[in-house]
Formats: C-alpha cells, sequence, structure tokens
C-alpha cells in the first residue's frame, strides 16, 4: 500500500515539475525580441499582405502562443478558400467569423477542389462576396 502512495507522489511531482519547466520556457520565449513586438503593431501585418499565399497566414499562427492568439482571431486572414481539404474549409469559416468570404475552386490534373469541402463553404453562401472556377484551358 505504502508504494501505491509513493508512487502517486512521484506522479504528481513530476506534473508540478513539467508546469513549472513549461512556464520557465514560456517566459524565456516571452523575453524573445521578435516577442516583443506589441500586439497593436502585430496584427497590422496581415492588413499590408492583400491575398498573399496561405502559407504566410498559417506561418505566423506558429511563431508562438501570443502570436496564435493575435493572427487566429484576426477574421479577415480567413475568408479565402480554396475548398481544398474539409478539415481546413471548416477552420477558415469558423476563424473568418462574419466576415465576407471568397472561395477560389481549382480543377485541372494535378489538383482540385474537395466536394466535401465545397459543401461545408456552400452552407455560408450568405456571406458570399466572390466565386472564381478555374478549369484547364481546352
Amino acid at each position: 500500500m505504502a508504494h501505491t502512495g509513493f508512487c502517486f507522489q512521484v506522479a504528481t511531482l513530476e506534473r508540478e515539475t513539467l508546469k513549472v519547466l513549461s512556464l520557465v520556457l514560456s517566459m524565456k520565449n516571452t523575453f524573445a525580441p521578435i516577442n516583443r513586438i506589441p500586439p497593436e503593431a502585430l496584427s497590422l501585418i496581415p492588413d499590408n499582405w492583400g491575398h498573399q499565399a496561405e502559407k504566410n497566414t498559417i506561418g505566423l499562427t506558429h511563431v508562438c502562443h501570443g502570436w496564435r492568439e493575435i493572427f487566429t482571431s484576426h477574421s479577415l486572414l480567413w475568408t479565402h478558400l480554396d475548398c481544398k481539404n474539409t478539415e481546413k474549409t471548416q477552420v477558415y469559416i469558423e476563424r473568418s467569423k462574419i466576415q465576407p468570404l471568397e472561395i477560389s475552386l481549382t480543377k485541372s490534373e494535378s489538383t482540385s477542389y474537395s466536394n466535401d469541402a465545397l459543401l461545408v463553404a456552400a452552407l455560408h453562401t450568405n456571406r458570399l462576396v466572390s466565386l472564381t472556377i478555374h478549369t484547364p484551358s481546352c
């Protein structure tokens, strides 16, 4: 019986140690120069991109926890749908909140939109401001 109690104490100590280590690493990250940029300034970055590649948008959310919070809540970043992936389309729709949506569909030999993702987007046609369809030339 005493052995079980000891294992429980060790497990608790291990969890608490991991929490402290996580906090220390988070604080270290907070003091990095890149993380001293005020949130107000960070939120202006996407406004100057226009319709840049989505990899820039996704990349911004991978810098750190603070950047992820700022950019995932920036609804205008998530309004351009390609409907290639159902899960991604759903995430973009959720993050775009009530912003107008632009859908760009591509159908070619090398890439194509997903019918399921398009059906997810179709539920939000009241927010649709543009629909572009790219097909291969004859």
